[in-house]
């Protein structure tokens, strides 16, 4: 990647922090550990 804020890496990141499970915290996201929670029908 040539450009340091591209979508693919705002992409990668809300992926990582929102939607896949990590097995250190018990299955639970980094947002949902930090009591970030997504609202609404379109997560």
């Amino acid at each position: 990647m040539k450009k340091d804020e591209s979508p693919a890496i705002t992409g990668i990141k809300l992926y990582h922090n929102y939607i896949r499970p990590h097995s250190s915290l018990d299955n639970d996201t980094p947002a949902l550990r930090a009591g970030i929670e997504i609202k609404g029908n379109n997560k």
